[in-house]
């Protein structure tokens, strides 16, 4: 596998950890990482948020040593509160700042953010060309399809080359289909043959197979693996064992899917203290596909508190590898 470098940055393989709300936080990041993941992305940060103060930059981003190359993506219409976001996630270690124009929650459209900007491509330039103008690490760019249909998919890419972006991911689902729907991996195909920097593709990876056939099919430079990842950062080892030697690699076991969630909540600790809810996230999607794994959820669903969970987690015995 040939290694693509983004800017200054190099991603030795292809396979890299989507940007998702609740989800990719450091410990997640790292634990992706040990499976495989060449680059990862932080959860999508509010630059409001951080331009005022009322995000916890060293909470919302802690740094780790390991935790590289990580792109730390930020949000919103406003050019000026982008650029001094992206510079101060620069101080803070990001390698990359990765500009989401691809969200299409309904809080983030009704302020013109997120995939709403896909309606508004001379603010799309405005904000590319003032953040990258602003930072002196890589700057790239997510979006969709379009925000109701992808006619100008294609016009909106060469904007963001054009603008300056070091690469672009392509959700290939418009703003308004949400997570529904197929995604349309042609539109991929059309920007990468439109376009001269790396095309990360995205949307509907969720096997080893699939994650070959998009790049197969679309010529994309990296695939960006999202949901599947979920409860199971294994994916991104078996996409390596897939890629070299054309054959799956055996699914984790029980056990091994009850010890990675063991070693997320230690890692979590090692940086601060986990939460509740986000914890509880976790811990059902490690227990999909195991057998027992619906009463475990059931016993999940129940618990009131951090001490709780942990207690449960830790006395949860898988008997053995051979389920």
């Amino acid at each position: 596998m040939t290694a693509v470098c983004i800017g200054n940055v190099k991603i030795k393989n292809p396979f890299i950890l989507a940007p998702m709300a609740n989800f990719t936080d450091l410990p997640f990041r790292l634990q992706c990482r040990k499976y495989g993941a060449s680059l990862a992305f932080t959860e999508m940060m509010d630059a409001d948020g951080l331009f005022h103060g009322t995000y916890d930059i060293e909470k919302e981003f802690p740094k780790a040593k390991k935790d590289h190359p990580v792109a730390a993506q930020i949000v919103g219409p406003n050019p000026d509160t982008m650029a001094f976001s992206a510079k101060l996630l620069e101080k803070q270690g990001a390698d990359i700042i990765d500009i989401n124009i691809g969200c299409p929650s309904f809080k983030l459209s009704k302020k013109g953010a997120g995939a709403k900007l896909l309606e508004d491509r001379k603010r799309i330039s405005q904000i590319i060309k003032v953040v990258v103008g602003g930072v002196k690490i890589p700057v790239t760019v997510k979006i969709r399809a379009g925000w109701d249909d992808s006619k100008d998919a294609v016009k909106i890419a060469k904007v963001v080359e054009t603008a300056g972006a070091a690469a672009i991911t392509i959700h290939a689902r418009t703003g308004k289909m949400g997570f529904r729907g197929k995604a349309d991996w042609a539109i991929i195909k059309k920007i990468k043959k439109a376009v001269h920097i790396p095309v990360i593709g995205n949307g509907d990876v969720t096997s080893p197979k699939l994650a070959l056939e998009m790049i197969e099919q679309t010529g994309c430079d990296l695939v960006m693996i999202g949901r599947a990842a979920t409860g199971n950062p294994f994916i991104f080892r078996e996409c390596l064992h897939y890629a070299k030697y054309n054959k799956f690699l055996t699914s984790p076991t029980s056990r091994e899917k009850r010890d990675a969630l063991l070693e997320l909540w230690n890692i979590s600790k090692k940086y601060y203290e986990p939460e509740f809810s986000r914890f509880k996230l976790y811990s059902y999607g490690y227990t999909k596909t195991i057998p027992g794994g619906k009463a475990f959820r059931e016993r999940i669903s129940q618990t009131k508190n951090l001490e709780e969970l942990e207690e449960l987690i830790n006395g949860w015995f898988v008997e053995t590898d051979k389920v």
